[in-house]
């Protein structure tokens, strides 16, 4: 995982300072107890060894039964935050600076666990984020952004109304 998504992963529930948010390799590293290691340069997270990997595998769902639902959570809160309260981007400068300035975005909430959402606990921020048409118009452009930049490729799309 990329460093810069998941200090926005950890973030609080009460909405994204993006200046506020912890961005220091050395901090990360220290709250894991050494199990991770940074690649400063790609800002990309990951495990000392394919060992602890392994067996985190084994043992996820015995420490952590509620996961899923605990991310899918996480997802719906943050997609929540008045940060996108904007809407959708009407250029790619825009859409630039969206993806810039909130880089988990693009990614891991659009893609946390969707049988989760509309059960339980979850089912009442959901109907939420489906009332609030500007989050939704935000989601749903970037959701369907393409994996490479062209002229407008922000506004090829779908857009919610």
């Amino acid at each position: 995982m990329q460093l810069d998504k998941i200090h926005y992963a950890l973030a609080g529930d009460h909405g994204l300072d993006p200046e506020g948010v912890e961005q220091d390799a050395t901090f990360f590293i220290s709250i894991t107890a050494g199990l991770i290691t940074v690649d400063v340069k790609s800002g990309t997270i990951r495990l000392v060894d394919f060992t602890v990997e392994e067996y985190f595998l084994r043992k996820w769902k015995d420490w952590f039964p509620n996961a899923e639902e605990q991310i899918a959570g996480r997802c719906i809160t943050y997609l929540l935050f008045d940060n996108f309260a904007d809407g959708y981007s009407i250029n790619d400068d825009e859409m630039d600076l969206q993806l810039q300035r909130y880089p988990f975005l693009c990614g891991s909430p659009l893609e946390c666990p969707r049988q989760k959402l509309f059960i339980g606990e979850h089912l009442k921020l959901s109907l939420e984020l489906i009332y609030e048409k500007s989050k939704v118009a935000c989601t749903m452009q970037i959701r369907d952004l393409p994996d490479w930049k062209f002229e407008d490729y922000s506004q090829r799309l779908n857009r919610c109304s």
